[in-house]
């Protein structure tokens, strides 16, 4: 199997973790998943979706997590 490929299995994976933690509030679990699949569109060289993450990671770092539900929305649609 091709990197894209299992990239593209765990998308929707990574999408449901960062969904359910934004709703749960569970800072912990959105940060860190938000960074892995940060470092999996680094290497396949999506720079959107890397800079979306890094702005949920500083979403996290600044407490202010209002755009959080609109930047996962962004995510969703690079899919």
């Amino acid at each position: 199997m091709e990197l894209i490929e299992i990239f593209l299995d765990d998308y929707p994976h990574y999408l449901e973790q960062l969904g359910a933690a934004i709703e749960s509030g569970d800072d912990a679990t959105l940060a860190r998943e938000a960074h892995n699949l940060k470092g999996a569109a680094g290497t396949m060289a999506l720079r959107e979706v890397q800079a979306l993450c890094l702005a949920l990671e500083e979403m996290i770092q600044g407490q202010q997590m209002e755009q959080a539900p609109q930047t996962l929305a962004r995510l969703a649609a690079e899919s």
